[in-house]
């Protein structure tokens, strides 16, 4: 995949045949790629030597709206360098880094990139990683203060039925936010627990939809 010769708008690999390196020339290509709108790069070997060079491409980029890491073996190092990237691009607006390596401590950096004004991102995908109610935390500190994402997805973390609340808390107030997909924690909690709190939330918010299925 040449990303130097590319003009197209739209580019994927997602069956995995990137190893590390091609992974790695991919990314840096970013940098000089003037067309490129929409990079799936899902299921591929990108790891965290690939996300470092991908979060160099990020702060230079200017047309990059849509990236998909699912799956890519990306671990804190790599979490943490995309993080701080995000913080300054201005372009970017789907982001999923769902299935990796994702760890309290990169939310915890992820988060504080939500709460920065320069973010654009309007849907973000965490699903399918190891954030706990620590980590759970951080997103509803980020919910308090961002103002661009309208979907986020949760699903498949190890948080507990309070840590799901904490969440929905903020988003009394938060009305940007329109979907929130939260697949496991109807499974967590007791039927009626859960359906309580998202009924208060709607209470409050009645324009947020809370996915669940």
């Amino acid at each position: 995949m040449d990303l130097n010769k590319s003009r197209r708008s739209h580019l994927g690999s997602a069956d995995g045949r990137l190893d590390v390196h091609e992974g790695v020339v991919t990314v840096d290509a970013l940098k000089v790629n003037k067309t490129l709108s929409n990079l799936q790069l899902d299921h591929n070997s990108i790891t965290d030597a690939g996300a470092i060079v991908l979060s160099h491409s990020l702060r230079v980029n200017k047309t990059l709206q849509v990236l998909n890491l699912f799956k890519c073996r990306i671990g804190d190092r790599g979490i943490e360098a995309l993080a701080e990237a995000l913080e300054t691009n201005i372009t970017l607006k789907e982001f999923n880094i769902g299935q990796n390596q994702i760890t309290d401590y990169d939310e915890n950096v992820l988060a504080i990139a939500l709460t920065e004004k320069s973010t654009m991102l309007e849907h973000v995908s965490i699903s399918f990683n190891e954030i706990t109610d620590v980590g759970a935390a951080a997103i509803a500190h980020a919910f308090s203060l961002n103002k661009s994402v309208r979907y986020f997805d949760i699903s498949y973390n190890n948080i507990s039925h309070e840590g799901f609340k904490n969440i929905l808390q903020p988003l009394k107030i938060n009305t940007t936010l329109t979907t929130l997909k939260v697949t496991q924690f109807s499974r967590l909690m007791k039927e009626y627990e859960f359906e309580e709190a998202v009924a208060d939330l709607i209470l409050f918010n009645k324009a947020i939809d809370v996915e669940y299925l």
